[in-house]
């Protein structure tokens, strides 16, 4: 997710985004959702899918300041039998992307 969010600043597109997530398919892995939808629009189209998998093509879509989006890719196994809930809000600012989460990233363990 570190990539895909720095990749998060005015002017840059779909594909270079699903360009940063393939990462995760050259590590070994897929994706069960969205690489990253929202665009200050809640759910609505465009909804961007992973390289492995996407459910319609890559929209020719351009970052614009002023949008908040969700990076939730919930990384998996090939087969699917293991797996991560990933996700996390951003607001789109002039210079990049500022976390709207206080949690820090990472795996943790919570009581």
């Amino acid at each position: 997710m570190i990539g895909i969010a720095a990749r998060l600043r005015p002017g840059a597109c779909a594909a270079e985004l699903v360009e940063a997530g393939k990462v995760i398919e050259e590590a070994g892995f897929t994706t069960v959702e969205d690489l990253l939808h929202g665009f200050g629009r809640l759910y609505l189209p465009s909804v961007i899918g992973s390289a492995s998998r996407s459910l319609h093509p890559i929209p020719d879509l351009e970052i614009e300041a002023g949008m908040t989006v969700v990076i939730q890719p919930s990384v998996v196994t090939q087969d699917a039998g293991i797996g991560v809930q990933t996700g996390e809000v951003l607001y789109v600012t002039a210079t990049g992307a500022e976390r709207l989460h206080t949690f820090d990233r990472g795996l943790g363990r919570l009581a």
